[in-house]
Protein backbone atom coordinates (compact mmCIF):
# COMPACT_ATOMS: atom_id res chain seq x y z
CA UNK A 1 0.00 0.00 0.00
CA UNK A 2 1.48 3.24 -1.22
CA UNK A 3 0.17 6.27 -0.44
CA UNK A 4 1.22 9.94 -2.19
CA UNK A 5 -0.01 13.77 -1.54
CA UNK A 6 -0.43 15.89 -4.85
CA UNK A 7 -2.16 19.30 -4.90
CA UNK A 8 -5.80 19.38 -6.18
CA UNK A 9 -7.16 19.63 -9.85
CA UNK A 10 -10.45 21.04 -11.06
CA UNK A 11 -11.68 17.29 -11.87
CA UNK A 12 -11.27 16.29 -8.63
CA UNK A 13 -14.10 18.27 -7.23
CA UNK A 14 -16.56 16.09 -8.49
CA UNK A 15 -15.26 13.11 -6.15
CA UNK A 16 -15.00 15.68 -3.40
CA UNK A 17 -18.62 16.61 -3.83
CA UNK A 18 -19.56 12.52 -3.74
CA UNK A 19 -17.68 12.38 -0.30
CA UNK A 20 -18.76 15.30 0.84
CA UNK A 21 -22.39 14.40 0.56
CA UNK A 22 -22.00 11.33 1.98
CA UNK A 23 -20.72 12.78 5.05
CA UNK A 24 -22.20 16.05 5.70
CA UNK A 25 -26.08 16.89 5.72
CA UNK A 26 -25.05 20.84 4.72
CA UNK A 27 -24.03 22.80 1.85
CA UNK A 28 -20.96 22.44 0.13
CA UNK A 29 -18.36 24.72 -0.67
CA UNK A 30 -18.53 25.60 -4.27
CA UNK A 31 -15.54 26.03 -6.37
CA UNK A 32 -15.01 29.39 -5.81
CA UNK A 33 -15.53 29.70 -2.13
CA UNK A 34 -12.91 26.91 -2.00
CA UNK A 35 -8.75 28.21 -2.20
CA UNK A 36 -7.84 28.98 -5.59
CA UNK A 37 -11.14 28.06 -6.78
CA UNK A 38 -10.44 24.32 -5.77
CA UNK A 39 -6.77 24.14 -6.76
CA UNK A 40 -5.72 25.49 -3.45
CA UNK A 41 -5.65 21.75 -1.54
CA UNK A 42 -3.94 18.43 -1.19
CA UNK A 43 -5.36 15.02 -2.59
CA UNK A 44 -4.14 11.81 -0.65
CA UNK A 45 -3.89 8.98 -2.71
CA UNK A 46 -3.52 5.65 -2.13
CA UNK A 47 -2.15 3.11 -5.19
CA UNK A 48 -2.86 5.75 -7.23
CA UNK A 49 -6.98 6.24 -5.97
CA UNK A 50 -8.20 9.45 -4.29
CA UNK A 51 -8.83 9.13 -0.93
CA UNK A 52 -9.01 12.01 1.49
CA UNK A 53 -8.23 16.08 0.08
CA UNK A 54 -7.86 18.63 2.53
CA UNK A 55 -7.96 22.40 1.82
CA UNK A 56 -5.30 25.22 2.63
CA UNK A 57 -6.23 29.32 2.91
CA UNK A 58 -4.40 31.94 2.56
CA UNK A 59 -5.27 35.02 4.53
CA UNK A 60 -4.87 38.66 4.87
CA UNK A 61 -2.27 37.93 7.12
CA UNK A 62 0.51 35.53 7.55
CA UNK A 63 -1.70 32.68 9.20
CA UNK A 64 -2.89 30.35 7.09
CA UNK A 65 -5.96 27.77 7.53
CA UNK A 66 -6.38 23.91 7.07
CA UNK A 67 -9.34 22.66 6.65
CA UNK A 68 -12.55 21.04 5.27
CA UNK A 69 -10.86 17.73 5.43
CA UNK A 70 -12.89 14.98 3.56
CA UNK A 71 -12.14 11.40 2.63
CA UNK A 72 -13.93 8.23 0.71
CA UNK A 73 -16.56 7.17 2.81
CA UNK A 74 -15.72 3.70 2.08
CA UNK A 75 -12.23 3.68 3.02
CA UNK A 76 -10.43 4.53 5.98
CA UNK A 77 -6.81 6.36 6.66
CA UNK A 78 -4.22 4.63 8.22
CA UNK A 79 -2.18 6.83 10.79
CA UNK A 80 0.16 7.47 9.29
CA UNK A 81 -2.00 9.18 6.05
CA UNK A 82 -4.28 11.19 8.26
CA UNK A 83 -0.78 12.34 10.15
CA UNK A 84 0.72 12.88 6.74
CA UNK A 85 -1.84 14.90 5.20
CA UNK A 86 -2.07 17.32 8.10
CA UNK A 87 1.60 17.84 8.18
CA UNK A 88 2.17 18.54 4.24
CA UNK A 89 -0.57 20.82 4.98
CA UNK A 90 1.44 22.97 7.17
CA UNK A 91 4.70 22.42 5.24
CA UNK A 92 3.04 23.86 2.27
CA UNK A 93 1.58 26.51 4.17
CA UNK A 94 5.18 27.31 5.53
CA UNK A 95 6.14 27.39 2.02
CA UNK A 96 3.69 29.97 0.70
CA UNK A 97 5.15 32.39 3.50
CA UNK A 98 2.72 31.36 6.72
CA UNK A 99 4.07 32.24 10.09
CA UNK A 100 1.78 30.36 12.01
CA UNK A 101 -1.32 28.03 11.14
CA UNK A 102 -4.84 27.58 12.07
CA UNK A 103 -6.07 23.79 12.09
CA UNK A 104 -9.46 21.84 13.46
CA UNK A 105 -9.39 17.92 13.76
CA UNK A 106 -10.77 15.70 15.93
CA UNK A 107 -8.49 13.06 14.84
CA UNK A 108 -6.17 11.93 18.11
CA UNK A 109 -3.98 10.63 15.94
CA UNK A 110 -3.42 13.93 14.03
CA UNK A 111 -3.37 15.97 17.29
CA UNK A 112 -0.42 13.86 18.92
CA UNK A 113 1.64 14.00 15.98
CA UNK A 114 1.16 17.45 15.48
CA UNK A 115 2.31 18.47 19.45
CA UNK A 116 5.36 17.04 18.34
CA UNK A 117 5.96 19.60 15.62
CA UNK A 118 4.99 21.95 18.26
CA UNK A 119 1.40 22.68 17.11
CA UNK A 120 -0.98 23.28 20.39
CA UNK A 121 -4.38 22.30 20.99
CA UNK A 122 -7.20 23.19 23.20
CA UNK A 123 -9.96 20.25 22.63
CA UNK A 124 -13.64 20.29 23.30
CA UNK A 125 -15.69 18.57 20.68
CA UNK A 126 -13.36 19.63 18.00
CA UNK A 127 -9.61 20.63 18.55
CA UNK A 128 -8.52 23.93 17.52
CA UNK A 129 -4.92 24.11 16.92
CA UNK A 130 -2.39 27.03 16.41
CA UNK A 131 1.73 26.89 15.41
CA UNK A 132 4.12 28.72 14.61
CA UNK A 133 5.43 27.81 11.32
CA UNK A 134 9.12 29.36 11.76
Amino acid sequence: MEFKIRTTKVSDFNIVKKWWNAWEDGPLPTLDELPNNGLGGLMLERDGEPIAVTFLWLTNSKMGYIGYAVRDPDKSLTDDEAVSLGLQGLKTLKEWGCTSAFMITKLDRVIEKSKEYGFGFSKKEFANGFVRLV
